[in-house]
């Protein structure tokens, strides 16, 4: 069984993160506190025994696509925000919105426990009936625990096989592009003949040249230009 405390902790430590992630302006420091927001993600993952779900949130989101996210930021030339907002809002802001998500977490301990008191009520009995509670929990029924890794692992490559070779496609496009935007494209210019270059022979002095104009009686007088 998960410790509450601990699992309270991790929770409100990627809260914490999260609100992070949207609210600091530089780029580099958000596309880390998204790959430690992840790590966290696959913490809890572990803590419930779903060993699968966390080393796919290592591999595939804190592996993958955040790292790449956070190379891409860095080779970029992206510049800087500036908020309008004082340190000293944002740090009321901050503390407001953690405090938030920590009584929602000390609130959400014994959830489950009061929902199974209160299922008998009306509202309960409304919302959901005994067939689609059954029909929607037989699938997880139906899995073998001691082997759900190869179930899933079945069902992810026969059932969901469409939607693995997307999921596949979209990472390879994401590859290529971060690849090409930080392709640098060789230069037709030689430095050495440019260094090698005389003043005399690359600065040049050029005049004006005078153009006419006619004025009201037809005739055409010169004009410099300065």
């Amino acid at each position: 069984m998960v410790d509450p405390i601990i699992f309270t902790i991790i929770a409100f430590l990627g809260g914490s993160l999260g609100v992070k992630v949207i609210s600091t302006k530089n780029p580099v420091y958000s596309g880390l506190y998204l790959v430690l927001l992840f790590i966290l993600g696959s913490a809890i993952s572990f803590l419930l025994g779903l060993e699968f779900m966390g080393l796919l949130f290592l591999l595939v989101y804190a592996g993958a696509i955040a790292v790449l996210v956070l190379f891409v930021v860095m080779m970029l030339d992206v510049k800087v925000i500036e908020s309008a907002w004082s340190s000293k809002k944002k740090t009321y802001f901050y503390l407001f919105i953690c405090s938030l998500i920590q009584i929602c977490a000390v609130w959400g301990v014994d959830l489950p426990l009061r929902l199974v008191a209160n299922s008998g009520r009306w509202f309960f009995a409304l919302s959901s009936t005994e067939q689609s509670v059954v029909a929607k929990t037989s699938i997880y029924n139906t899995i073998d625990y001691p082997f759900s890794l190869g179930d899933l692992s079945y069902t992810l490559y026969t059932t969901h096989a469409i939607l693995l070779v997307i999921s596949g496609i979209i990472l390879l496009i994401s590859m290529v592009g971060a690849i090409t935007l930080t392709l640098q494209t060789p230069s037709q210019e030689s430095s050495y003949r440019q260094l090698g270059r005389e003043s005399k022979n690359a600065v040049f002095l050029i005049k004006d040249r005078p153009q006419l104009k006619s004025d009201s009686r037809g005739s055409f007088r010169s004009l410099y230009l300065k």
